[in-house]
C-alpha cells in the first residue's frame, strides 16, 4: 500500500487478518503486536552478484521517513537470515495447516457418526471453534444450519449461517463458502421480513452475480420499498436464469411489481 493509507481504519483490518491466521502471530508478528519482521527479497541479476553496500545504504534511505515518528524502530537484518526465516516458516506454515486439517477431518467423521446428542454438541463446539477456518469446519456449519433451516428453525439458522459468513470472511478466507452463507442469511432475512439485514449481507456483490443473487436483491429491495431497483434486479435474473420455471417464477414478479405501479 501506498505511505498515506496507512490510516487507523485499514491497520485495524489488518491486525484482525493478521490475529486469526495460523501461522503469523508468533512468527512474522509478535502476539502482541508491537514487533514485525518485513522480508524484502533480493531479485537475481544474471551475470554480476548483489552490491550489498548499495542495498543497504538503499534500504537505509527508505526508512528515513518514518524515523521521524519515534513510536517505530527499524532493524535491518542479514539477508541469509531473513531467507531462513523464510524458508524454515514457509515449511512450519504447511505442517501446521496439514496438521489443523487432520485435526479437523477426525473431529468432523466423529461428529457425523455419534449418536449421542451431547457428546455430538461438544465435538460440533470442539470443531467449530478450534478449526473455524477449515473447511471441515465449515461443512460442519453448513450441514447444521442447512438442517435447522428445514427444521423451520429459522432463528437459529440465521445464527449459524452468520457464523459461517465470519469464520470464511477475509482474504485468507473461502470464498465458496463465504457466498452460500451470504446467500442462506439473505433468504432467511426475507423470510423473517428483516429486508434490510438482507441487503447488507448482499452488499459485497456487484452487478455481475448469478440470476438467484439477483432475485435476492429484488425480494429484499421490493421488500423495503425501493420498487424501480428491485424491478431491475428482477430484470436480470430473468436474463441470466436459463431454466424456464425459474424465469416463469421471476417474471411473475416483474408482473406483480408492475402492477402495483
Amino acid at each position: 500500500p501506498e505511505e498515506n493509507s496507512f490510516e487507523k481504519k485499514f491497520l485495524e483490518e489488518r491486525k484482525k487478518i493478521a490475529l486469526k491466521d495460523e501461522v503469523i502471530p508468533g512468527f512474522l508478528v509478535t502476539k502482541d503486536l508491537n514487533t514485525a519482521l518485513i522480508y524484502a527479497r533480493i531479485k537475481p541479476v544474471f551475470g554480476k552478484g548483489p552490491n550489498y553496500k548499495e542495498l543497504m545504504e538503499g534500504t537505509r534511505k527508505l526508512l528515513e521517513k518514518f524515523e521521524k515518528d519515534k513510536d517505530y524502530k527499524f532493524y535491518i537484518l542479514a539477508v541469509i537470515l531473513a531467507s531462513a526465516i523464510l524458508v524454515g516458516g514457509y515449511f512450519f506454515s504447511k505442517s501446521v495447516k496439514s496438521n489443523q486439517i487432520q485435526a479437523a477431518k477426525v473431529l468432523y467423521e466423529d461428529w457425523q457418526e455419534t449418536q449421542v446428542q451431547e457428546d455430538r454438541e461438544q465435538l460440533f463446539q470442539n470443531l467449530t471453534e478450534s478449526y473455524s477456518d477449515t473447511g471441515y469446519s465449515h461443512l460442519a456449519l453448513l450441514k447444521r444450519g442447512s438442517d435447522l433451516a428445514k427444521e423451520n428453525n429459522l432463528e437459529e439458522s440465521l445464527d449459524i449461517f452468520y457464523q459461517l459468513k465470519e469464520n470464511s470472511d477475509g482474504f485468507f478466507g473461502n470464498n465458496l463458502m463465504n457466498g452460500i452463507a451470504r446467500t442462506n442469511i439473505a433468504r432467511i432475512s426475507i423470510a423473517l421480513g428483516n429486508f434490510e439485514d438482507a441487503l447488507a449481507v448482499l452488499e459485497k456483490y456487484s452487478n455481475d452475480e448469478d440470476a438467484y443473487t439477483h432475485e435476492l436483491k429484488g425480494d429484499a429491495l421490493s421488500g423495503v420499498g425501493n420498487y424501480d431497483l428491485a424491478l431491475q434486479q428482477y430484470q436480470s435474473a430473468f436474463e441470466k436464469y436459463t431454466d424456464n420455471g425459474l424465469r416463469n417464477l421471476v417474471e411473475l414478479k416483474i408482473n406483480n411489481l408492475n402492477t402495483n405501479e
